[in-house]
């Protein structure tokens, strides 16, 4: 609900700087800037009167409290991934891609040494000194 009152315009605290400024400095020396000449502001006066009083709540508190002790209590596996669905689908992904990167370096590596164990045991088949005549 929003409601006028009445309260003054708020002059601000007092700056220490201007105080100090004004007892050290030369006689007719003065920190304060000439007014610009704007136009009055119609809203100017209103905002400076306005004040929002919103209406209370009664239960606010106790839903407070009861959304604090639901965030306490341990979530589940399946509650997390049914909550952040982007986030598991994105570790599954990644899951993924890296499991398939490794398998291939895996069955390239596999695959050298296999061809490379195949070469040596077709250069020692080869060899004269190594021959055995049938």
């Amino acid at each position: 609900m929003i409601k006028g009152c009445q309260r003054g315009i708020h002059q601000g605290p007092c700056n220490p700087l201007k105080i100090l400024c004004g007892i050290l400095a030369r006689p007719g020396y003065s920190l304060e800037q000439p007014a610009m000449k704007t136009p009055p502001d119609p809203f100017s006066r209103l905002l400076a009167v306005w004040c929002i009083e919103p209406a209370r709540d009664p239960g606010f508190r106790t839903q407070v409290w009861h959304r604090i002790e639901s965030l306490r209590q341990a979530s589940t596996w399946s509650h997390f991934a049914r909550t952040h669905p982007a986030a598991v689908a994105g570790a599954l992904s990644i899951a993924v891609v890296l499991g398939a990167v490794s398998g291939r370096e895996q069955a390239r590596a596999s695959a050298a040494a296999e061809s490379s164990r195949m070469a040596s045991v077709y250069v020692q088949k080869l060899d004269a000194r190594t021959m055995t005549m049938p």
